[in-house]
C-alpha cells in the first residue's frame, strides 16, 4: 500500500520537462565548421524554442548524429538558397550553450 501512494505522489508531482522542442521557420545566415569538431548554425535571430539555452540564435549539429550527412546537406542548400528551415532540438550544448540540433524541416 505504501509503494501505491509514493507512486500516486510521484505522479502528481512532476516538473516540466521538454524533450524535442519545436523551432519556428528561420534563415541561416552562417555556418561555422568549429574546431571542435561540431557546426554551428547562426539563423536570422532567435531560435523560438522551449529549451532553455543561453545562446538562442545558434543551433548545434553534432558530428556523430546519425543523420549528420543529411542534415549539413540540407543546411548548406538552405544557406545558399536562402531557404528557411525549421525543426526541433533536444537540450542546450555545454559549453557553447545553443540548441542541439535533432531535427531539419526545409521550408519553401
Amino acid at each position: 500500500m505504501k509503494q501505491i501512494i509514493i507512486a500516486i505522489a510521484l505522479t502528481m508531482v512532476s516538473t516540466v520537462s521538454f524533450a524535442n522542442s519545436p523551432f519556428g521557420a528561420s534563415k541561416v545566415t552562417q555556418i561555422i565548421l568549429h574546431d571542435w569538431g561540431y557546426v554551428l548554425v547562426h539563423l536570422e535571430g532567435d531560435v523560438n524554442t522551449a529549451e532553455a539555452c543561453a545562446n538562442k540564435s545558434t543551433l548545434i549539429l553534432y558530428p556523430n548524429h546519425m543523420f549528420f550527412d543529411k542534415q549539413y546537406t540540407a543546411i548548406l542548400s538552405a544557406f545558399h538558397s536562402g531557404a528557411q528551415v525549421s525543426g526541433w532540438v533536444d537540450g542546450c550544448d555545454n559549453p557553447y550553450g545553443g540548441p542541439k540540433l535533432t531535427r531539419l524541416d526545409l521550408i519553401k
